[in-house]
């Protein structure tokens, strides 16, 4: 086994528990006594971890590792050394932690969690807070901006933004945190979402982040249901350009030399369209 992956350890200990530990061979008298599946399958160490002495035990080949067959490693190791024993892997599917939990095995996965239940340890790298927020404005984020400025108030639960939308609860809950991100909106999770802002000051703040809310442009033969009169056909006055929420385009068939064109929109242009006939002044702006 590497050195690597004992410096590993040392370092997510440390960085944890600020408790620098040594690793050191098992006594000669313990290992004398490991039968031949654990000697052949781990590499062990002894340490101390907040000066509790204990074993660590690397597999020599994580990819054989099943809970049930090393909860009995480690029970029939902590036997012969008197000391807890403790698995510790490089990474791990996540279906496997959970049945190494269920097993109440003792394990460290090196520089993301230490569930070590002999110890009392249950703990983990915490994630980035809102590691997901990008810079970009999220689609429904924009919507909700829009809507606010020339539909209606928003004064809802994530749930309601939802259902209102017609997003998943994720998109919803992405949008409402990235708003809330740039001070736009108050709360999050599952309470009331209010803008902090109104009229010509949201639209102000708004401006510098608004996008073209289309995807692509395609062309097709035949208007699809549900579409609405876009681009070119409201400012020149014609009937060739339309647009339709891409959730809604999936069954559209593309004509190279198709008559009309259709604007597949990162968001549904019905919410905000006041007639139901043509996408809204706001959404065609920021094209």
């Amino acid at each position: 086994m590497t050195d690597n992956r004992r410096q590993d350890t040392r370092d997510y200990i440390h960085s944890f528990l600020n408790d620098k530990i040594s690793l050191r061979s098992l006594p000669e008298e313990t290992r004398k006594k490991l039968p031949y599946v654990l000697s052949a399958n781990y590499s062990c160490f002894s340490t101390a971890i907040m000066n509790i002495k204990v074993v660590l035990c690397y597999p020599k080949d994580e990819k054989t590792i099943t809970p049930s067959k090393v909860h009995h490693h480690l029970d029939m190791l902590a036997k012969l050394a008197q000391q807890p024993a403790i698995l510790v892997l490089n990474d791990v599917p996540s279906y496997n932690i959970k049945r190494l939990i269920d097993q109440r095995v003792n394990f460290i996965i090196n520089g993301k969690q230490m569930y070590v239940p002999s110890l009392m340890m249950d703990l983990r790298k915490t994630p980035a807070k809102d590691k997901d927020i990008k810079e970009q404005i999220p689609p429904l984020a924009q919507c909700m901006i829009l809507y606010t400025l020339q539909v209606g108030f928003i004064h809802n639960t994530i749930i309601e933004i939802s259902e209102l939308f017609g997003v998943s609860y994720s998109t919803a809950n992405r949008a409402v945190r990235w708003l809330q991100s740039k001070g736009f909106v108050l709360s999050g999770n599952s309470k009331t979402v209010l803008f902090l802002c109104l009229g010509q000051e949201l639209w102000d703040k708004a401006q510098p982040y608004l996008s073209s809310p289309i995807e692509k442009t395609i062309k097709v033969d035949k208007i699809p249901k549900n579409s609405l009169l876009a681009g070119n056909s409201i400012i020149h006055n014609n009937s060739e350009t339309y647009a339709l929420y891409k959730d809604a385009s999936k069954k559209i068939t593309e004509a190279s030399n198709g008559k009309h064109t259709l604007e597949i929109w990162k968001y549904d242009p019905m919410v905000l369209s006041k007639d139901k006939l043509r996408v809204d002044a706001l959404s065609l702006y920021c094209q």
